[in-house]
């Protein structure tokens, strides 16, 4: 405390900037929100267009795999991979016949898949998905919280790197996702070889 001419003068030094880290930027990953089951939903696709990019158009970097589509079968959902030029991968062509499948299957039931020329899969409410071969087969989400309801698309954002998350039969219409340099990359694991 300083007086000056009968007053006192209380000097305040402040310093700011200096090499001192002055925001509050937060340390937690991003965060998209939450969908009605609490799951975490995908963020913004960080490399991957967020339309379908067209057939042939330039793109970078190679390699680089990105889906559209919601269906919980993957092979269901459209897939291009960038080689200098965008590429498909997988067309998303699937025949689904609705009125096959049960408002609530229970697994284990007898079901009858004559008219199939595939295994499809019946796709309902929180991500369950259930698919015949002679009787009811269903799966859910990952037990992990962190995995998203629903599968996200190759190329969608992710917070937490190296989250694995496994949906589904790998014999059938199953998949992995892994996390890793912020998003969504497909997994593989594999159907146990047949007797």
């Amino acid at each position: 405390m300083a007086k000056i001419g009968g007053l006192s003068l209380l000097l305040l030094v402040a310093t700011v900037g200096c090499g001192a880290r002055t925001s509050f930027e937060s340390t937690d990953p991003p965060d998209a929100g939450s969908d009605e089951y609490g799951r975490p939903l995908a963020l913004p696709r960080p490399v991957c267009p967020n339309a379908v990019p067209e057939i042939g158009t330039r793109c970078t970097p190679n390699g680089i795999e990105c889906s559209y589509g919601e269906s919980l079968a993957f092979g269901c959902r459209r897939s291009l991979v960038c080689n200098g030029r965008w590429e498909v991968e997988r067309t998303g062509e699937c025949t689904v016949y609705p009125s096959t499948c049960p408002e609530e299957p229970s697994p284990g039931d007898s079901c009858y898949a004559r008219f199939w020329s595939y295994d499809p899969l019946c796709e309902y409410e929180a991500g369950i998905g259930c698919h015949c071969s002679s009787e009811w087969e269903c799966y859910g989400p990952p037990d992990d919280p962190n995995c998203p309801t629903i599968p996200p698309n190759l190329g969608e954002g992710c917070a937490i790197e190296g989250l694995y998350c496994r949906y589904g039969d790998p014999c059938r219409h199953g998949h992995s996702l892994l996390c890793g340099h912020g998003a969504w990359e497909q997994r593989g694991y594999y159907c146990a070889a047949l007797p």
